[in-house]
């Protein structure tokens, strides 16, 4: 039943005002105008007290336009008041698919408490709603996929979707680039998913952080963490049978190139080789600079698999890459390879460059042998020392960022620990 009501008779309750997004200006004055024509059409919603459930903007025009009555009707009071605020304007307003979203987070919470509270009551010692302690300290556990896709359903997305942003929202207000990432996101410059790609590479890495805490290395693999123009220097002259590694390929690394072959040239045994990945776009440059100290022998081409990247600036649809391929003389012929290696896919989210552990084991049996010393300059997340542990080598790796290093000893604590089932 309608009734009218005083506007003091009417009370603003700021947890549920703030739940619903505001209208535009453009959506408000066509509102407002709507309004002052033709009154309240649509009534306000209150509680048993007066409490405004819905029509918080109708409620602010109809003070603006000095009206003294507006039409409401009573809330039954078995129903949850902050899940009718949601689930009115949800079907009601003209939301886009972020503020559903939003809208979909403030839900998630509330059936999740109404979940863990039906449990609680299934429980000898709470029979009764008043006996029920703090939700937020009782420990449980979520019935997985239910709770998600019974808000799901309400917002009319899939499961899946509501279950990204559960997860991107947990972490907006504590790391400075997921909330970055959030704001384009909301703006249409990110996507969702690319988001949710970007906060499970983030816990990932801290998780594999946690392990390295524990890792025992095996005594055939030597870490060290810095700058491999430096600690290079630290190795023993000769001592090496092959450097593998995978530099950063851009226009300021370019001075990279020169160090690693002077420095490369210097720990190789006579024969040894440097196999190294490399990007086309500077491609002349870097086999300038390499053969200043080591001498070219060949170029493999890694097939890429999967999506093909249109480089844009060229016009060129990048199929492959090319790994270099020097060697310290005097020259000591390779058994015979193919110089066509079917890429696989590397652990992008331990690191933005990695590549595969299969094709590091393909170029470690070709250019060494069992018993050898590998190392990687860029040792990155570890592939390397991990293929060349697999193959029965001994590994150098040198990095000069300290999570990096961290996530190496917990790959190859892992590989050892899976090993030894």
């Amino acid at each position: 039943m309608v009734l009218e009501k005083y506007l003091e008779e009417l009370v603003v309750k700021e947890e549920y005002k703030k739940l619903i997004p505001r209208l535009s200006s453009e959506e408000y004055m066509s509102l407002r105008e709507d309004i002052s024509r033709n009154g309240i059409k649509i009534p306000l919603i209150v509680n048993k007290d007066g409490v405004i459930i819905d029509g918080y903007t109708r409620y602010e025009i109809a003070k603006e336009l000095g009206l003294k009555k507006v039409p409401v009707k009573i809330l039954d009071d078995c129903v949850d008041e902050k899940e009718m605020v949601i689930c009115l304007n949800l079907h009601r307003r003209h939301l886009t698919l972020i503020q559903k979203l939003e809208l979909g987070l403030k839900l998630y919470e509330i059936e999740k408490e109404k979940g863990l509270k039906k449990k609680m009551m299934n429980l000898r010692q709470y029979r009764k709603e008043e006996d029920l302690p703090d939700v937020e300290n009782f420990p449980h556990r979520e019935e997985k996929g239910r709770t998600r896709d019974i808000v799901a359903e309400k917002l009319g997305i899939s499961g899946r979707m509501l279950q990204y942003v559960v997860k991107i929202k947990q972490y907006v207000e504590k790391d400075p680039e997921i909330k970055k990432g959030w704001q384009k996101v909301r703006e249409g410059k990110e996507s969702i998913y690319k988001l949710y790609k970007l906060v499970r590479k983030k816990e990932k890495r801290e998780s594999m952080k946690k392990v390295s805490e524990e890792a025992i290395l095996p005594r055939e693999v030597r870490i060290i963490q810095g700058d491999f123009r430096e600690r290079m220097r630290e190795i023993e002259e000769a001592s090496v049978d092959l450097v593998l590694t995978d530099p950063p390929y851009g226009k300021k690394y370019l001075d990279l190139w020169e160090d690693l072959s002077r420095e490369s040239k210097r720990v190789l045994k006579p024969g040894g080789f440097l196999v190294t990945y490399c990007g086309q776009m500077y491609l002349p440059k870097v086999l300038s600079d390499m053969s200043k100290h080591l001498n070219y022998f060949w170029c493999i081409s890694i097939q890429h698999t999967g999506t093909i990247k249109l480089l844009e600036w060229k016009n060129v649809k990048c199929c492959w890459k090319p790994v270099l391929v020097f060697y310290k003389e005097p020259l000591k012929k390779p058994p015979v390879f193919c110089d066509l290696i079917i890429g696989e896919k590397g652990d992008k989210d331990l690191h933005d460059w990695s590549q595969s552990i299969g094709e590091a084991r393909k170029l470690i049996r070709v250019f060494s042998e069992i018993g050898d010393v590998v190392l990687d300059p860029f040792v990155g997340s570890g592939t390397t020392l991990i293929a060349s542990l697999l193959e029965k080598r001994r590994g150098i790796g040198i990095d000069i960022d300290e999570d990096n290093i961290k996530i190496t000893k917990a790959r190859l604590y892992k590989v050892l620990f899976e090993s030894d089932k």
